[in-house]
């Protein structure tokens, strides 16, 4: 076998045989994501002493809806979602809700809920567009806080017979978890880590803004706290990748996600910024009004 091989290049570099190139066929590896949120903006009509994400901390903007379809659409040529959950803040805050709607329902995504605290009274022409795409769920936060405004945003669903759920959260009982508020900074890495193991939110992937996460607070920090660095494994730019002038984008954007999903068991950078606690607390408890005034953000 080997004396056939030698005699072949003797062959070719004599010029009695042409190179001959055999292109193996490899697999395409398959990018899947059981569940991901696709944020849409910051805007929310709650402000949640224990919200996970530090809404209430934020800038309380909309997102450019032709920038973030954009930035949904390149991921989606190359990573497969299951299932999709828009959030706001509150989604029906965002002036483009319409268009996202339509967008999000002709994607090839088996299951997509609007996850709404149900506080924003709906347009006809938002009923309309929900009425049309019956495969974009609505996923209601059952708030004790929000329980008049939530009996009268359901019965317009009712009223014209779009179908709706409840969310109990967590452990169904009306109870969350505290992911600490601001000022939490952690240097030790042990125990960055263990705070990474015992979070109940770590498959909480997030689309902010152009930017994949591992959950939806990396947002907000990045805002809060000027020295927040994500490793390269913590995040991935969507946007960045979608807008570079590089002929093999789409293979850029594959190699970052694999790097990006094959890191899912070590802490990431915003763990610093966690202190999660043991114990369960009544879930949408408001600020007080004068804590409202106290908070370091800045509405748009």
């Amino acid at each position: 076998m080997k004396i056939q091989i030698f005699q072949d290049i003797i062959d070719v570099i004599r010029g009695k045989k042409e190179i001959k190139i055999v292109k193996k066929k490899v697999a395409k590896k398959k990018i899947l994501s059981k569940f991901l949120v696709f944020w849409i903006g910051t805007k929310c009509t709650l402000k949640c002493r224990l919200c996970c994400n530090l809404i209430p901390y934020s800038k309380q903007i909309s997102y450019n809806a032709d920038e973030i379809l954009k930035d949904l659409q390149f991921l989606l040529k190359n990573h497969e979602i299951e299932y999709l959950q828009i959030q706001g803040g509150e989604p029906f805050t965002h002036p483009d809700i319409i268009k996202i709607i339509d967008f999000v329902s002709k994607t090839n995504i088996k299951n997509i809920d609007i996850a709404t605290n149900a506080t924003v009274a709906l347009k006809q022409d938002v009923l309309n567009t929900l009425k049309r795409n019956p495969n974009v769920k609505i996923r209601i936060s059952n708030y004790e806080c929000t329980k008049v405004a939530r009996e009268k945003f359901c019965k317009v669903l009712d009223n014209n017979n779009i179908p709706y759920r409840f969310y109990d959260f967590k452990f169904n009982n009306k109870l969350w978890f505290s992911t600490g508020g601001i000022n939490e900074k952690k240097a030790n890495d042990i125990e960055v880590q263990e705070i990474f193991n015992k979070c109940k939110n770590k498959g909480c992937r997030t689309l902010a803004d152009g930017i994949l996460t591992f959950c939806g607070k990396a947002t907000t920090i990045k805002e809060i706290y000027n020295d927040y660095n994500a490793k390269k494994c913590d995040e991935v730019n969507i946007r960045k990748i979608r807008k570079s002038f590089n002929p093999l984008k789409n293979k850029v954007l594959k190699k970052a996600l694999i790097l990006f999903f094959e890191n899912k068991n070590t802490y990431k950078e915003q763990c610093r910024y966690c202190n999660i606690s043991p114990d369960l607390f009544p879930a949408a408890e408001q600020l007080s009004s004068e804590e409202i005034k106290n908070l370091r953000r800045n509405e748009v």
